[in-house]
């Protein structure tokens, strides 16, 4: 098993109704070489960026998670029926996962990942979904940096 993995979310297009990032991410090995990179994995899709000075600035369902690094395991969910990455230490969130969605009404709270090849939505969301599954899996660590 590698080591550590660090994904990013550049957030680059903040919207009315949805934010869409890319994903990247850089694998290392437990010498801290890197053993695995990608600068464009796929597109990620959330719901409002919004400041967040406390829980009552979230609007439920339609707030995206605050910008800073969180850990990543993988784990079942009920909600979704089978195991997915979810992200701990969220602030003023719990249960955020990263699935398989399309729009920002399949977002609540979690973020969708694909490709973003049509206006506010990303497309491909099953594939992408398993693919960032079979990633985090290969590595005992996984970080994720929000920007």
């Amino acid at each position: 098993m590698n080591y550590m993995l660090k994904l990013y979310i550049d957030r680059f297009s903040k919207g009315l109704r949805y934010t869409v990032g890319k994903l990247s991410y850089i694998g290392y090995d437990e010498n801290k070489n890197i053993i695995d990179r990608n600068f464009m994995f796929c597109n990620t899709m959330e719901d409002v960026v919004r400041l967040l000075r406390s829980a009552a600035d979230k609007i439920p369902g339609e707030t995206a998670i605050p910008a800073g690094t969180y850990e990543v395991k993988m784990s079942y969910s009920i909600k979704f029926g089978r195991i997915l990455p979810i992200l701990i230490g969220v602030p003023y969130f719990s249960g955020v996962r990263i699935h398989r969605g399309n729009t920002h009404e399949h977002t609540d709270g979690c973020i969708l990942v694909g490709k973003n090849n049509v206006r506010g939505m990303v497309t491909n969301s099953a594939f992408w979904e398993a693919e960032i599954c079979k990633l985090i899996s290969k590595y005992k660590y996984c970080w994720l940096e929000i920007e």
